[in-house]
């Protein structure tokens, strides 16, 4: 890196001002639905669900939405809701659906009370079949059984014997292996590429329990939800009422005190207590999501609310409202915020008592308040070049990609990974994104000016006064 000629990067503090001035709170963009107990395909604003549960983005920004209570799985394309597959043969004696068991064409298949959704490299759904204690796959032409007998139980071993007990959440990592949550059985199940089920983590119990540490003896209560960022696979653990992640091979409380105040209890005390994260209280929460920049984002369901943690570790809840004509505004009032998904600068909220999706405007630093953007230069051969610069609590950070490529370095970047390729002559280096020196922020990854120098050794000068940084 010391070949690096001679950049001067001039950041000239024109302005300062704080990313977003009220960081706690999102304003209603859209409604997919008309918000009635139904079944309707057509435009969103007309269309019905029954009991809308999981959503899912495909690469082209198309949403897949889970019609639980339908046992359908629905498609928005342009503003027009679908149905991609599930039919119903059966009704109540209220004129309700009744889930049932069909493998083969799309518009043949039929599914029991499906509640979550993840697509895979290929394209492909994968839908958890909960009443059928199944992991569905659906292609483009037809619905096969990815994993399961039907039958509820407990066993691993190869995807057509392996036995589920009402499995809800489900995630993919990078490789391609599949996360269950079997909430039945208070365990998370893998799926590897090999079709091999094996346990991930979780010691098999009935009744469920609470216990942090290893993963062959940590204990789950109903987990619903995975969620799988990087190499960690974050728990939402709802029986406990907390939010849990798996990493190194250990499982760790991230958010949620958990107390049982009876041994006889079912489920860990829940409430609504916004404060440090390990004394905070959810009730009974069932999904969650990250920012850019590693925020964790909470569907706390039973409170109706969404809720964050903050950098400083502290659980807030995001504060929900609707611009009116006039340009006052009014509070969006959920009834059961089941799931949540990040795309294109929304943030889209399954609601499953509501029976709609909502959709807020949210930006990637909507948390960030500690954190200061200034206007900034880089001159290099003479050549001037805009750059933002961000300073937060303890470091000054900026655009890795405008930074080497200012240079004549070129920067490829990894998503699968989170890291970022930097190639400078015949020499290679990597950055992964960690949240402290490296971060994604706005969609750019940001490296640390002081981590530049002490770690790979970049002659930088920085001139607090000037607020300029000389790299030769």
């Amino acid at each position: 890196m010391k070949k690096i000629q001679v950049l001067v990067v001039m950041m000239m503090l024109l302005s300062v001002q704080v990313s977003i001035c009220d960081a706690s709170t999102l304003y209603l963009n859209s409604v997919i639905g008309k918000g009635e107990y139904g079944n309707k395909t057509g435009e969103v604003s007309e269309a019905m669900f029954r009991n809308p549960y999981g959503i899912a983005f495909d690469k082209n920004d198309n949403l897949y939405i889970v019609d639980s209570k339908n046992n359908m799985i629905k498609k928005v394309v342009n503003s027009m809701v679908s149905t991609i597959t599930g039919k119903v043969n059966l009704y109540d004696t209220k004129g309700l659906p009744i889930g049932g068991f069909k493998e083969g064409e799309l518009k043949n298949a039929e599914f029991n009370d499906p509640r979550s959704i993840v697509i895979n490299s290929k394209g492909e759904l994968i839908v958890t079949d909960t009443n059928n204690n199944l992991i569905r796959l659906v292609s483009n032409s037809k619905v096969t059984t990815l994993s399961g007998t039907g039958e509820a139980g407990y066993l691993d071993g190869k995807n057509t014997v392996s036995k589920f007990n009402k499995p809800t959440g489900v995630a993919i990592d990078t490789d391609g292996n599949t996360y269950i949550a079997d909430t039945g059985n208070n365990v998370i199940r893998k799926i590897s590429t090999k079709l091999e089920v094996t346990t991930f983590a979780g010691k098999y119990s009935e009744n469920g329990g609470y216990a942090d540490g290893d993963i062959q003896n940590a204990l789950f209560n109903e987990p619903s939800y995975i969620y799988v960022r990087g190499n960690i696979v974050y728990v939402v653990d709802s029986g406990n009422q907390a939010i849990r992640k798996i990493e190194n091979g250990q499982v760790v409380t991230v958010a949620g005190h958990v107390f049982y105040n009876d041994i006889d209890n079912v489920y860990a005390m829940s409430g609504d207590v916004n404060v440090d994260s390990q004394y905070s209280k959810f009730n009974f929460p069932k999904a969650m999501t990250t920012l850019d920049d590693g925020t964790i984002v909470i569907a706390d369901t039973w409170n109706k609310k969404i809720k964050y943690i903050s950098k400083s570790g502290k659980i807030e809840e995001f504060k929900l409202l609707r611009k009116m004509e006039d340009g006052s505004t009014e509070n969006v009032n959920m009834s059961g915020p089941i799931d949540i998904a990040l795309n294109a600068g929304k943030l889209y909220v399954s609601d499953v008592w509501d029976n709609c999706i909502y959709v807020f405007d949210i930006e990637n630093d909507v948390v960030a308040n500690q954190t200061e953007t200034i206007k900034g230069k880089i001159v290099y051969k003479g050549i001037v070049t805009d750059i933002p610069v961000v300073s937060d609590e303890s470091s000054v950070l900026v655009p890795l990609r405008k930074f080497f490529e200012n240079s004549e370095a070129t920067v490829t970047w990894v998503p699968e990974t989170y890291e970022a390729i930097v190639k400078v002559e015949d020499r290679e280096y990597k950055f992964k994104i960690d949240n402290v020196n490296v971060k994604l922020m706005n969609s750019s990854m940001m490296i640390g000016v002081k981590y530049l120098k002490d770690t790979y050794k970049v002659d930088i000068v920085y001139d607090n006064a000037s607020n300029t940084i000389f790299a030769y």
